[in-house]
């Protein structure tokens, strides 16, 4: 498939950081303290996929894909795992989402 080889070394750790941001939702639902491994992971998987792209060649994804990435990661983990802390927080944890997205579509 074309997707395959337009994709990085970059680009293959910016889908990792969503999985691992992903990992970290699933488990904030079932258990909350592992969660924060999960999210670790993807925080350093995202610290590796910026230092990859600095030093290599940028591919045509890459930043849209870095973005979708953090608003899974950094986005939808802490507002969930905030609202799952506390469900009267509802409203904060819809904030910290939305502002997060507008935060990282205005930086893209």
């Amino acid at each position: 498939m074309k997707i395959f080889r337009e994709v990085s070394l970059a680009d293959s750790l910016s889908v990792l950081n969503a999985l691992f941001g992903f990992s970290a939702v699933v488990y904030a639902i079932q258990d909350f303290e592992k969660s924060f491994t999960f999210f670790y992971i993807a925080l350093i998987t995202d610290s590796l996929d910026g230092w990859v792209a600095s030093k290599t060649e940028k591919s045509k994804i890459g930043r849209e894909l870095d973005s979708l990435a953090d608003a899974i990661s950094f986005g939808l983990f802490p507002a969930i795992a905030l609202f799952i802390r506390d469900a009267s927080l509802f409203a904060s944890s819809s904030l910290l989402l939305a502002f997060s997205i507008l935060r990282l579509a205005r930086f893209n």
